[in-house]
């Protein structure tokens, strides 16, 4: 397998501080994304209509890379795997940068078109092309497990709940990394406490869990 061009570390390996969870800085890569990208589309003004428009923004990115670690976890329980360290220190993103977003797939003529006669649409179509940009992939292999489920059914189970929880602490690490209080109650929150109930028994499955982000990225409230 090749380097993955122009891929950035989504987080970094837990301190002394924070013991067993992410940190994340400047380098990471959604700091650096979210700059770039909320300039561009004028959401730097704090008003309280760009505050809810910047929470939108946020959350939707924050959600589909979730739902591509959630991807990328069914992927190998399929296949009797369990990656077994899944932090945001361990998944690299990379995006379009958004200067090519125009010239690409016939957008820019679309844009152009739109542009006279409602720049809402117009901005709806460029945040969810930047927003479907975003490509992660989970790496770091060396603490992988492999289990025959027929054989080792009640393990087998007890570690996709394991898979799960791990899922979760990740969303929330990247809900307190990025979602500041400031802008307001985040939608993911019933997401994370759907991976990190405390009975494994009770814990939702990995494919309920890939259900619940699909509904919640097609809910009312993520179309732009």
């Amino acid at each position: 397998m090749g380097l993955i061009p122009d891929a950035t570390t989504l987080g970094n390996p837990p301190d002394f501080d924070t013991c067993s969870r992410d940190t994340f800085n400047t380098k990471c890569f959604l700091h650096g994304f979210f700059a770039e990208q909320e300039e561009r589309l004028g959401f730097s003004d704090f008003s309280a209509e760009k505050q809810h428009a910047q929470r939108h923004f946020r959350t939707a990115c924050i959600l589909r890379i979730f739902r591509q670690m959630v991807d990328a976890a069914s992927a190998l329980l399929e296949r009797g795997l369990f990656h077994g360290d899944l932090y945001a220190h361990n998944i690299v993103v990379r995006a379009d940068s958004g200067a090519n977003l125009f010239e690409s797939d016939g957008l820019g003529e679309t844009l152009k078109n739109l542009k006279a006669c409602n720049s809402t649409i117009e901005n709806s179509i460029l945040i969810e092309s930047i927003i479907e940009s975003i490509e992660a992939t989970l790496v770091d292999y060396g603490s992988a497990t492999h289990l025959d489920s027929g054989v080792h059914a009640a393990a087998f189970a007890a570690m996709e709940k394991f898979e799960v929880r791990a899922l979760g602490y990740l969303l929330d690490d990247l809900v307190k990394a990025y979602l500041p209080a400031c802008l307001g109650p985040t939608c993911l929150q019933g997401l994370i406490d759907l991976c990190c109930v405390e009975s494994v028994q009770e814990r939702a499955d990995m494919a309920t869990v890939s259900k619940k982000a699909a509904e919640l990225r097609a809910a009312k409230e993520f179309q732009l």
